[in-house]
């Protein structure tokens, strides 16, 4: 009965050899059953950065392979942004496409965070926030600013500055001195297919004065800017309310 429990040395060291030559080969198959969702293209998706070179960004998002920013895509990063880029930062990435026989996932830091503004575009057009952005250009019809990574459009019909009595000549002088400067906005539309945010300072001067005409007061003596002379008076702009003088004042 003991010769049969023991076993020869020799018999042992061929069972620890099995045993061992047999797990990379379970290892294999939990590696092919691991099987996450496989990102496509156009999805937003978070990544961490695990190594920053200057040819690429490669970045751990869940999948079987690593994500990577390519050097064209690494180019439009500011280099102040890319200076705040370290290994182990999370962030959104945009997924461009998938290269196949080679199977490495091509992203876009740029696009992802253009993608989280274009979110909250969106939320801030719901709530009704009011905005303080920088203009940065103009055209013909309007006013250009600048929101993230997106730039946005205020046209003249909701610029609060200009005045009907305004010539062309005076209001293309007015849009070009706002370069620069910021502006008071409310986002009044987001359209991501055509890339339109449209926005407005009419919108936030309705929100001032509300809070304004609440703050003025029957006898006060207040300073105030004539904004625009008519034939039955002067506008006087109080800080946001517009109060008129009457001609016969």
């Amino acid at each position: 009965m003991v010769s049969e429990a023991l076993r020869h040395p020799s018999e042992i060291s061929d069972i620890l050899k099995k045993s061992n030559d047999s797990a990379p080969h379970r290892f294999t198959r939990l590696l092919e059953d691991f099987s996450p969702e496989q990102p496509r293209r156009g999805q937003l998706i978070e990544g961490s950065i695990l190594q920053i070179g200057g040819d690429a960004i490669f970045l751990d998002v869940g999948a079987k392979h690593d994500a990577v920013v390519p050097r064209n895509e690494i180019e439009k990063i500011g280099p102040e942004q890319f200076n705040n880029l370290k290994p182990g930062c999370r962030l959104p990435v945009y997924v461009l496409r998938i290269q196949r026989g080679i199977g490495d996932l091509l992203v876009s830091i740029e696009r992802g965070l253009e993608f989280e503004d274009w979110d909250r575009a969106e939320a801030c057009l719901a709530s009704s926030e009011v905005l303080e952005l920088e203009v940065i250009g103009n055209n013909r019809g309007g006013l250009l600013v600048l929101y993230g990574k997106l730039q946005g459009f205020v046209p003249n019909s909701h610029i609060s500055e200009l005045r009907r009595g305004m010539t062309a000549e005076q209001r293309d002088s007015f849009k070009r001195e706002k370069i620069g400067t910021s502006m008071f906005l409310k986002v009044i539309e987001v359209d991501r297919r055509w890339r339109r945010l449209v926005l407005s300072s009419r919108a936030t001067k309705k929100y001032k004065r509300m809070k304004r005409l609440k703050e003025l007061k029957p006898d006060q003596v207040l300073d105030g800017q004539v904004v625009e002379l008519v034939d039955f008076g002067a506008f006087v702009d109080l800080g946001g309310v517009d109060g008129l003088v009457h001609i016969s004042e």
